[in-house]
This record gives C-alpha cells, sequence and structure tokens, in this order.
C-alpha cells in the first residue's frame, strides 16, 4: 500500500510540473462591453477525451466560476478536441453541437468585454470542485453536482429533439426496465493504466439474472460499443434486450488502435452522430427503473441525468496497473514532440 501511495504521489508530482504553466486562470480585457460582469472562458485541450468526460470537466469549471461570481463560457472553438467539425451547417464552438451556453452568452457576445477570466488549463479546476468515481459513495457530493448539472449542462433544441424521439422509439409503452453500462473494447483490451478497472460481460449477465429475479424486471436495456458483447447479451436474454442503434466494435477493431476516437476522428459525420448516439444512450440509461455499470464517466452522466433508481449497483473493482514513471514520462515526451 505504501508503495502504491508513493507512486501516486511522485506522478501528482509530475503531473504538477509537466502543467505548471497552466494551473492558474488569467484575468484580461477585450473592451468596454459589460463593465459590470465578469466572465469566465472555459477553455483548454480536450484531445481524445471523450464527450461525458468533457462535459464533466466543463461542469467542474461552471461550478467553480458560479462559485466565484462569474459567468461561465464554454469556449470549445480555439482548441483542439475530438467533436471539431468541418461541417458548414455545425456550429464552430463544438460545445454548441449538442449543448447550449449555461448562461446564454456565446463567445461573439463577448468579444469586446471588459472583464475576462480565463480558465486554467486544467482538466479540473481545484480538488474542491473536481468529479471523480468518488462520486458514487458520497451523496452529498453526487447530490449538489446532480443539482448542477441540470441547471447548468441544457441540451440543444436539436440534441434534445433526438433525445426524446430516441427514447420513445426505443422504449415505446415498455416498464420495469432495467439498464446496464457494459463497456469492452479499449477499456477491457486495453486495459488504460490508471482507469478503473471495468467488469467482465460474464459478471455482468450474472448480475444481470439476479436483478431480474428478484425485481421481475421486463426488459434489459444494455449500453455497449463492443459488438462482442452484444452478442453475448443477445444470446443469454434474446427478446428481453433492447438497445439502441449505434456503431460498434470489436476486437479485432482494436489491433492498431488504442481508442475509439482514433478509429472514427477523419469523418466528421460520423463523429457528430457518435457523440449524438452516446448521449441518447446515456439518457436513456438514466430513465431505467433498475442501473448497474462499472465506474466511467458515462456512469456518472447517466446519474446526473437521473431521477433515482429503485436498485443501482456500480462494481468497485480497483485501477487498471499505472505504467512505470519513467514510462509515463516517455509517452508525455512523445506527446510533445509529436504534436499530439
Amino acid at each position: 500500500m505504501k508503495n502504491t501511495s508513493l507512486k501516486y504521489f511522485t506522478i501528482n508530482i509530475l503531473r504538477k510540473i509537466i502543467n505548471f504553466p497552466k494551473i492558474f486562470s488569467k484575468k484580461t480585457s477585450y473592451g468596454p462591453d459589460y463593465s459590470d460582469k465578469y466572465f469566465y472562458i472555459i477553455g483548454f485541450p480536450r484531445n481524445e477525451d471523450g464527450l461525458l468526460f468533457i462535459v464533466l470537466c466543463n461542469l467542474s469549471h461552471i461550478c467553480y466560476s458560479i462559485k466565484k461570481g462569474y459567468i461561465p463560457v464554454i469556449d470549445q472553438q480555439n482548441f483542439e478536441d475530438q467533436y471539431k467539425t468541418s461541417n458548414e451547417f455545425l456550429p464552430k464552438n463544438s460545445w454548441e453541437i449538442y449543448f447550449n451556453q449555461p448562461f446564454g452568452y456565446k463567445l461573439d457576445d463577448i468579444k469586446n468585454s471588459k472583464n475576462i477570466i480565463l480558465s486554467n488549463k486544467l482538466q479540473m479546476p481545484n480538488k474542491y470542485f473536481t468529479i471523480d468515481f468518488d462520486i458514487f459513495m458520497d451523496v452529498q457530493k453526487l447530490t449538489y453536482f446532480k443539482e448542477m448539472f441540470k441547471k447548468s449542462i441544457i441540451f440543444n433544441k436539436k440534441t434534445m429533439d433526438y433525445l426524446i424521439s430516441s427514447y420513445n422509439t426505443i422504449f415505446n409503452t415498455k416498464t420495469n426496465i432495467l439498464g446496464i453500462l457494459c463497456r469492452g473494447t479499449d477499456y477491457l483490451l486495453k486495459k488504460p493504466g490508471g482507469h478503473p478497472i471495468q467488469p467482465e460481460p460474464h459478471d455482468v449477465i450474472i448480475k444481470a439474472d439476479e436483478i431480474l429475479i428478484k425485481y421481475n424486471c421486463n426488459y434489459i436495456y444494455l449500453a455497449t460499443e463492443d459488438q462482442d458483447i452484444l452478442e453475448m447479451f443477445q444470446s443469454r436474454f434474446g427478446d428481453k434486450l433492447i438497445t439502441n442503434n449505434q456503431r460498434r466494435f470489436s476486437k479485432k477493431d482494436f489491433l492498431k488502435y488504442n481508442y475509439i476516437s482514433q478509429i472514427v476522428k477523419t469523418d466528421d459525420n460520423e463523429k457528430y452522430n457518435l457523440g449524438l448516439n452516446y448521449l441518447s444512450t446515456i439518457y436513456n440509461l438514466s430513465k431505467c427503473d433498475y442501473f448497474i455499470g462499472g465506474k466511467t464517466a458515462g456512469s456518472i452522466g447517466v446519474y446526473l441525468m437521473s431521477n433515482n433508481f429503485i436498485f443501482d449497483y456500480i462494481w468497485e473493482l480497483g485501477y487498471y496497473p499505472l505504467p512505470s514513471i519513467f514510462t509515463m514520462i516517455k509517452q508525455k515526451l512523445n506527446k510533445i514532440f509529436n504534436n499530439e
């Protein structure tokens, strides 16, 4: 235990050294407008981050800015993320592809504002507003962020219409549904260091059987990006299983890649649709009567969108081992010098 703690402590120190120029927010001015307001621009590179993780990072900064008395404005226009597109029919700010700005102000609205606070370039502003996997065990923290999520993470009309349409199409008049989030592909195959260990599909099926019997569930709504897992569940549960139509991946897709985002990053329409389908999947899970899943950003999203479940269960399996400190430094340097 001591060696593990020392390793994490050392890694955190290294991260702080590497990110030292990024840890402070910066005050600036763009002109005379809105002299009575302070705008907090949330912007930093997102690179390969998934959509729900981006949402959680933005929510963390939103909560921080509101606590400080600032008005948050999300900038995913001037920083890279995997959802940016060249599609002329979609907003340049990739946040606004799926969401409205928290308080209605867009970047163009504040381009001549007097009081601008540029966020630090960290994923979470500080430890007090960090949204991590401890949230599943902290009722007070979960309640706070759930309330803030519902106030400030606002789907735009196009996204909301899609979510409602998808929900009505898939669920229709179905009731007493068990929702399952079962990650596979890049998680189970690559076992990314420092990320939560995901349950094996076989164990998820055993747990699902247990809940089906105990609560006499009528259906299972399965959320998975893994084609092999889907086929396992279809074989076991047959007509009780419902899911949404989305692109799924199998083991062979990851012979050359580590993350799903690396497979689809060149196709704008596919990126947009994958994000939309993912949001609808999380939304649908949040509307189920029961929920089980591994520790993922998606599971946190399910809880933040939900109105509570009759029964829920999250696997506590620890974390995949981190690579050595020297390997991490090498990986970081490779990313810097290769502009990844």
